[in-house]
């Protein structure tokens, strides 16, 4: 494989693809409210989603694949900015559930027609089929990248958790 042909190099190619649509979903976001980053949309979409269970912030570093640091940032901003509460659970008082606001509630009902609008472009004149495929070969790919010794030293995000969902 030629690694400097970047049409043919997969690294790239889905580089590409996941700034396009960060790109696309801030500039939703930044349309709905100024104030509300790509990444704490994608918070406020997993909150409201789980909105039946109880959600502690090192799920959110599971299912995102990030640092607890940054989840710890990212949670601090939403806080200030009233988007979550951090409730105290009867069963242990040092775990905090984190609870979306009304704001972001209401953000997130005008957010999900932008997400509809960004799905319905990025998968236009995909089959059904190549769609599934597709799907496939990037839990593969995170599979595969979950297993390197470049992941699996020096990160804390690595909770054993099913990237899958």
């Amino acid at each position: 494989m030629d690694f400097l042909n970047h049409e043919q190099n997969i690294t790239h190619n889905v580089k590409s693809l996941s700034n396009l649509i960060t790109r696309c979903m801030n500039n939703a976001a930044l349309q709905i409210d100024p104030d509300i980053t790509g990444m704490q949309c994608a918070f406020i979409g997993y909150l409201m989603y789980h909105s039946e269970q109880d959600v502690f912030q090192k799920e959110l570093g599971e299912k995102f694949l990030i640092r607890q640091s940054t989840v710890t940032g990212i949670l601090q901003l939403m806080e200030k900015n009233s988007l979550i509460r951090r409730d105290a659970v009867d069963k242990d008082g040092r775990l905090k559930k984190i609870t979306p606001t009304q704001k972001a509630a209401a953000f997130h009902v005008k957010f999900e027609q932008s997400l509809a609008a960004i799905e319905s472009t990025i998968s236009e004149g995909l089959s059904q089929k190549e769609k599934d495929d597709f799907i496939l070969m990037i839990q593969k790919m995170k599979q595969n990248l979950l297993s390197t010794p470049l992941l699996t030293t020096n990160e804390n995000f690595l909770g054993g958790s099913n990237i899958n969902d």
